[in-house]
């Protein structure tokens, strides 16, 4: 503080009382020399000031760049701790999504098994359907055979020069009407070539 006061004090004289103290004296030498000394430590105290503002000014920054760094290592702790938690959860996940994955792969194995099982029964059912159809058409024929009145089977008989149909009757071991019913005829009469039908 002294040293301030002292450079206020030189700053302070008037030009006249700096020629004054020039002057070639003991007092004035020794005041001089004083005053030089003084300005030595002034400077010396101004670097001084200087390297500790430098040195304030580094701890300021170093104190920045550690709370910079600090700020830093929170947050990047946060994002590890959501990153885990995100991770736990997407595992979590992962394994409910395989047992899931799992019980419809079981299921639809089942599935199939069942589709094969009703495939087999529809194609046997399919099957006794196409057998149930042989047999209606068959039993159809058998009835319609069934349902139709027998004929009587007959032979035939080329009327020759001379026949009659007593003659023809009595050689075929029939009767006339029988003959007459069989040929749609309605009188005794035939021809040579007729052919007649011969009931058995």
């Amino acid at each position: 503080m002294k040293k301030w006061i002292c450079l206020l004090a030189l700053t302070s004289c008037t030009g006249a009382q700096m020629a004054r103290y020039s002057e070639p004296a003991p007092q004035n030498t020794a005041f001089l020399e004083e005053m030089r000394v003084t300005l030595i430590d002034l400077k010396h105290a101004v670097n001084s000031q200087k390297m500790d503002l430098a040195l304030l000014d580094e701890k300021v920054s170093r104190l920045s760049a550690t709370s910079q760094t600090e700020n830093l290592k929170q947050e990047l702790a946060s994002l590890k701790e959501q990153f885990a938690s995100l991770e736990e959860k997407t595992s979590a996940d992962l394994v409910e999504l395989s047992s899931y994955a799992k019980q419809v792969s079981s299921a639809l194995s089942d599935s199939r098994g069942q589709i094969a099982s009703l495939q087999q029964h529809v194609n046997q059912q399919g099957e006794r359907l196409d057998e149930v159809g042989k047999l209606r058409t068959t039993i159809s024929s058998l009835s319609k055979a069934m349902s139709k009145p027998a004929e009587k089977s007959s032979k035939t008989y080329r009327v020759r020069s001379g026949d009659s149909l007593e003659k023809i009757a009595r050689a075929q071991q029939t009767s006339i009407d029988e003959l007459k019913k069989v040929n749609n005829l309605t009188s005794n009469k035939i021809i040579i070539g007729q052919e007649l039908k011969i009931p058995e």
